[in-house]
Formats: structure tokens, C-alpha cells, sequence
């Protein structure tokens, strides 16, 4: 974006111009009041190169020009339409780069030039904000400006006469939010036909991947709304094939540092459509969308049990076998990634806390190295309670026989020394003691 080299300058002519509106309005017969004072045209002229410094040269434009004659004589009503002309022109020239096409789509209906040309100024601030071209303070604001312009400007009969302050402060809202601001400059549409037709195509690149991931991130949230439920229905659909899951799954687990509440929101209702309609296949498939985004969080507390339940029973199951040596480890993995991002709910504890450390104990014939690691992650973050539970199910010798052999008893201590020692609840702190310094 070009900017000025040298600050910007007006002419001193209130001298001059005070003289001419005063032979001006004598020559009518008429008041020297029906224009704002030489004072106040004083005040807004010395305002204005402040305000037009702000602005960069390319955006510069003849309107601003024709504001700055109005100024000078005080025709301020004038001066705001002017300037007013100037943002909306350039509002629609940012909707226009965004891509009409993609926000035909966003809006489920045609829209084409002629169309955006014919939007009422009020409708043009609601599409901009829809599309993240302006924020929501930008929109508070420069709809403040929409309707001064509709009662104060020369556009319509005005209901008053504003003055040089009043003027400047709506020449810096324009220009703050729209006129001399960047912010929102590299936003771009996405043709949403074009992201599915990729995404169920062949497996992503990591150059593809990152392609639509900048994309996503650079388009509005409104496209964004419509696409992340998009990708979780290819995701949950039973027919797509593992190409075009594992695409969207890899998208959206790699976006969600960007996800708004309403593309949460979206998300949710979309899973709880699949409750509601008895799609068991798209529910389970739902539920490890969720999981694997790290949103698992979001899901009810019933189905956060069901979900961290089932990864414990699988976990288990790999450890009775003959093979856990090699087997448990990837079953571990999962288990930790649950519990480590996510509330475990109270109902589940029990179950997490004798299933991590009986894996940890090992078995007869050992320990399971490769997910040892894994559990004593797990168990460093044991909660006050899961560590009540842990000594409460693993009980001093001849109470319970839950430690068996010189192996498990070795493997207990350490776990025990493994806890928060301030964590440790005061009704088993005789039990933390004794396995810690065994």
C-alpha cells in the first residue's frame, strides 16, 4: 500500500472564504447563520490534514477532495456525504475482491454486481460484517455514521446543522474503520465446491494441506460455518472413503486453534441431530470427529463417559493378551490423549484409575516398556480424588490382594512416588507414605 512521503498540507484560505460566504449569502438576502461559523469551519480545516494522513494515497480519491472544498466554505452537510460516499465505495470494492460467487453461496441466492450496487447502505454494513470485512465495533460505529448521513448530510432534507466537531468525529470514524484501515485486507472467498471436490479426491499433500488451512483461515467465519460442518459430514458418512476422512479430519484437527463458537455450535448441533435421529454409525463417527480435534470436552458428561470407558476396556483387553508387550502401547497412546485434554467425569475415575496402574503393575510376566512412559504420564496427573481411588483399590499387603509378587509391589511405589505429594488427600496419606518410602 502506497503512503505519503511528506505530510499532507491544505492551503490557509479561511481569510478568503469567510469574505465569499459572506458576499454569497448577502447576495440571497439570507443570514450569515444558515452556515456554521468562521470558527468552526477554522477548527474542522486544521483537523482535516490529521485525518487525511491516515489515508493512504491510492484511497486518496476525488471525493475526499470535493470534502475538502465543502469544508472550507462550512458546508459540513456536504462534507459527510461525500466522505460517506467514499467508505461505501470502498466497502464494496472489498466485498468485490472477496469473491461474489462464494458469497452467492454463503447467501444461498444470487449475487452479482448489479445486486451489490443496489444495496441500501444498512444492507451493505450487515454483508461486510458477515464476511469479517468489518469487526463488530467497526459496524457499531460506522452505522452511527449511516445515520447521521440520512439526517444530517446533504443527501436528504436535514433535521439540524452539525458542527466542526461533529464533523471530524465522522470523518475518523470512516477513516479508522474503513478509509485507513488494513485489517481486514487479505480476506478472500473459498468456492466451497471446489474444497469438497479436493478434499474427496486423493490424500493431501502437507503443501495441499496447508493450502486450504491458510485459505480457511484467511476467508470470514460466515464461509467457515459452512464449510467445518461440511468436512465433518464427510467425515461421519459411512460411504466417504478413507481418503476423503482422513482429509477432513486432518483439516479441521489442524484449524481448530481457529474455530468460532458458531462453527462450534454448528458442529454440535450437527452431532446432536445424529443422537436425535438415531444414526448410530454417524454418532460413533461424530464422537471420534470431537476426540480427535480435541474438542471431546464439548460432549455431554454421559457421552465423555462412554467414550474414555470404552478406550479403557480396549485398553485393557490388550493387556490380558499374550502379546501386550508389543500391542498396548498405541491403546495407551489413546487412553492418555482422552484424559490428559479433557474433564474425566467422576463416574469414570474408578475404572481409569485400576485400569492405568494394574496395566503399570504389569502382569506375570513383566512390564509393558514401550507404554510405560504413557501411564506414569497418566498417573503424575492423577487428580485428589483419582488418588484416593488409586489407594483406596490398592490396598497395603494382605487387605486386598490387588499387588501380587515383588514386581507389582516395585511397580506400586513407584506410581505412589509418581503423585502430587500436596495432592495427596489426607484420608490415604498413611497409605501414600508407606508405599512411597517401601
Amino acid at each position: 500500500m502506497e503512503k505519503a512521503t511528506s505530510p499532507f498540507r491544505l492551503p490557509q484560505i479561511i481569510d478568503y472564504t469567510e469574505n465569499a460566504i459572506s458576499d454569497i449569502t448577502s447576495s440571497f438576502h439570507a443570514p450569515r447563520t444558515i452556515l456554521t461559523t468562521n470558527c468552526e469551519i477554522a477548527y474542522a480545516w486544521g483537523a482535516l490534514p490529521q485525518e487525511i494522513e491516515k489515508i493512504p494515497l491510492c484511497r486518496r480519491n476525488e471525493l475526499l477532495a470535493r470534502m475538502c472544498v465543502a469544508v472550507s466554505c462550512g458546508l459540513f452537510d456536504s462534507g459527510i456525504n461525500y466522505v460517506w460516499n467514499a467508505t461505501i465505495i470502498f466497502l464494496r470494492q472489498k466485498i468485490e475482491s472477496f469473491g461474489l460467487p462464494f458469497i452467492a453461496q454463503i447467501l444461498e441466492k444470487d449475487f452479482s454486481e448489479s445486486k451489490l450496487n443496489d444495496m441500501q447502505d444498512s444492507e451493505l454494513l450487515d454483508l461486510t460484517l458477515k464476511l469479517n470485512i468489518i469487526s463488530e465495533d467497526a459496524f457499531f460505529f460506522l452505522d452511527q455514521c449511516r445515520n447521521i448521513r440520512n439526517n444530517f448530510s446533504a443527501a436528504h432534507p436535514p433535521i439540524g446543522i452539525i458542527n466542526g466537531v461533529e464533523f471530524i468525529a465522522f470523518l475518523n470514524r470512516c477513516v479508522r474503520y474503513v478509509l485507513g484501515s488494513d485489517a481486514q485486507n487479505d480476506l478472500h472467498g473459498i468456492d466451497i465446491n471446489e474444497c469438497i471436490h479436493a478434499v474427496k479426491a486423493d490424500i493431501f499433500s502437507e503443501e495441499q494441506k496447508a493450502e486450504w488451512i491458510r485459505r480457511l483461515k484467511t476467508t470470514c467465519d460466515a464461509q467457515r460455518q459452512l464449510i467445518f460442518p461440511i468436512l465433518h459430514g464427510i467425515y461421519c458418512d459411512p460411504t466417504s472413503n478413507e481418503s476423503a476422512r482422513g482429509n477432513a479430519i486432518q483439516i479441521c484437527k489442524d484449524s481448530v486453534s481457529f474455530f468460532s463458537n458458531k462453527v462450534i455450535s454448528n458442529l454440535l448441533n450437527k452431532h446432536s441431530e445424529y443422537i436425535a435421529n438415531g444414526d448410530t454409525k454417524r454418532h460413533n463417527a461424530s464422537r471420534s470427529f470431537f476426540t480427535h480435534i480435541g474438542l471431546l470436552h464439548l460432549l455431554s458428561e454421559a457421552e465423555r463417559h462412554s467414550i474414555i470407558s470404552n478406550a479403557l476396556q480396549r485398553l485393557w483387553v490388550a493387556h490380558l493378551e499374550l502379546n501386550n508387550f508389543y500391542n498396548e502401547k498405541p491403546f495407551a497412546e489413546q487412553l492418555m490423549h482422552l484424559v490428559l485434554n479433557t474433564e474425566v467425569p467422576n463416574s469414570t475415575k474408578p475404572q481409569l484409575v485400576e485400569t492405568v496402574v494394574s496395566c503399570y503393575l504389569g502382569n506375570g510376566y513383566g512390564v509393558a516398556n514401550s507404554a510405560e512412559g504413557i501411564y506414569e504420564s497418566i498417573i503424575r496427573n492423577f487428580s485428589p480424588q483419582e488418588i484416593k481411588e488409586m489407594f483406596s483399590i490398592f490396598k497395603k499387603n494382605g487387605e486386598r490382594p490387588k499387588i501380587v509378587g515383588a514386581l507389582a509391589e516395585q511397580q506400586f511405589s513407584k506410581a505412589a512416588k509418581l503423585v502430587v505429594a500436596d495432592s495427596v488427600p489426607v484420608s490415604v496419606k498413611n497409605d501414600y507414605d508407606y508405599w512411597k518410602n517401601k
